[in-house]
Protein backbone atom coordinates (compact mmCIF):
# COMPACT_ATOMS: atom_id res chain seq x y z
CA UNK A 1 0.00 0.00 0.00
CA UNK A 2 1.47 3.55 -0.95
CA UNK A 3 1.71 6.18 1.82
CA UNK A 4 0.03 9.86 1.10
CA UNK A 5 2.10 11.80 -0.69
CA UNK A 6 2.75 14.92 1.74
CA UNK A 7 2.75 18.25 0.42
CA UNK A 8 5.31 19.68 -0.82
CA UNK A 9 6.59 22.74 1.07
CA UNK A 10 9.13 25.29 -0.35
CA UNK A 11 13.08 24.78 0.46
CA UNK A 12 14.39 27.01 3.24
CA UNK A 13 16.26 28.96 0.47
CA UNK A 14 13.38 29.74 -1.50
CA UNK A 15 11.76 31.37 1.39
CA UNK A 16 14.80 33.25 2.43
CA UNK A 17 14.83 34.78 -0.92
CA UNK A 18 11.44 35.61 -0.76
CA UNK A 19 11.17 37.07 2.62
CA UNK A 20 14.13 39.45 2.28
CA UNK A 21 13.65 40.34 -1.37
CA UNK A 22 12.23 44.04 -0.69
CA UNK A 23 15.31 44.27 1.46
CA UNK A 24 17.89 43.17 -0.90
CA UNK A 25 16.03 45.83 -3.46
CA UNK A 26 16.45 48.24 -1.33
CA UNK A 27 20.01 47.72 -0.38
CA UNK A 28 20.71 47.79 -4.52
CA UNK A 29 19.46 50.36 -5.36
CA UNK A 30 20.87 53.08 -2.04
CA UNK A 31 23.57 55.25 -2.65
CA UNK A 32 26.07 53.04 -0.90
CA UNK A 33 25.42 50.38 -3.85
CA UNK A 34 25.44 52.56 -6.23
CA UNK A 35 28.44 54.40 -5.75
CA UNK A 36 29.90 51.46 -5.09
CA UNK A 37 28.95 50.12 -8.66
CA UNK A 38 30.24 53.49 -10.58
CA UNK A 39 34.07 52.74 -9.58
CA UNK A 40 36.00 49.70 -11.07
CA UNK A 41 33.39 47.65 -10.45
CA UNK A 42 30.71 49.23 -12.68
CA UNK A 43 30.90 46.35 -15.14
CA UNK A 44 29.04 44.14 -12.46
CA UNK A 45 26.20 46.98 -12.59
CA UNK A 46 22.99 46.88 -14.79
CA UNK A 47 22.71 48.20 -17.68
CA UNK A 48 19.43 48.96 -19.56
CA UNK A 49 18.38 46.55 -22.46
CA UNK A 50 18.13 49.79 -25.00
CA UNK A 51 21.56 50.75 -24.35
CA UNK A 52 22.68 47.08 -24.66
CA UNK A 53 20.87 47.38 -28.29
CA UNK A 54 22.03 50.56 -29.55
CA UNK A 55 25.91 49.23 -28.82
CA UNK A 56 25.22 46.41 -30.39
CA UNK A 57 24.46 48.15 -33.53
CA UNK A 58 26.85 49.96 -33.55
CA UNK A 59 29.31 47.04 -32.97
CA UNK A 60 28.08 45.30 -35.59
CA UNK A 61 29.21 47.78 -38.23
CA UNK A 62 32.50 47.00 -37.45
CA UNK A 63 34.87 44.85 -39.84
CA UNK A 64 38.16 44.21 -37.93
CA UNK A 65 38.29 40.06 -36.81
CA UNK A 66 38.35 38.26 -33.94
CA UNK A 67 36.10 37.74 -30.98
CA UNK A 68 35.97 40.82 -28.60
CA UNK A 69 34.42 41.72 -24.76
CA UNK A 70 32.75 44.98 -24.50
CA UNK A 71 31.59 45.81 -20.46
CA UNK A 72 29.35 48.05 -19.40
CA UNK A 73 31.35 51.15 -19.59
CA UNK A 74 32.12 51.08 -23.41
CA UNK A 75 29.03 50.26 -24.00
CA UNK A 76 26.98 53.10 -22.36
CA UNK A 77 30.15 54.77 -24.73
CA UNK A 78 29.24 53.76 -27.89
CA UNK A 79 25.74 55.07 -27.02
CA UNK A 80 26.71 58.46 -26.42
CA UNK A 81 28.83 59.53 -29.47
Amino acid sequence: MLAAAEPSRPALSDMLREGTRDAHRAAERGPFVRAFLRGPLDRYAGIDARTVAAAMTRLASRTEPGHFVHHNRELRELTRT
